[in-house]
């Protein structure tokens, strides 16, 4: 998943936060997400990323610079 990759400490702050449980964590951040894109839109959440049980996630500060979604895409590991 390209945020586990990208923001590791915050998305393991989610995880732990849904019990341990990284595939409900997954799904529920994806409904989380869907619903923010429908109500803020995408560039909006673009810019300020989502908030999802108090972990900021999707942000440009909160991301490694050095990865794109085409790094992960290819299914390699962004380095910086």
């Amino acid at each position: 998943m390209f945020i586990g990759a990208t923001q590791a400490d915050a998305w393991n702050e989610l995880v732990k936060r849904d019990g341990g449980d990284a595939d409900a964590a997954q799904a529920r951040f994806a409904d989380r997400l869907a619903s923010e894109l429908d109500r803020r839109g995408v560039v909006d959440v673009a810019r300020h990323g989502a908030v999802d049980q108090g972990v900021s996630l999707l942000s440009p500060t909160s991301a490694r610079r050095t990865a794109s979604p085409l790094t992960w895409w290819r299914g390699t590991t962004p380095t910086g």
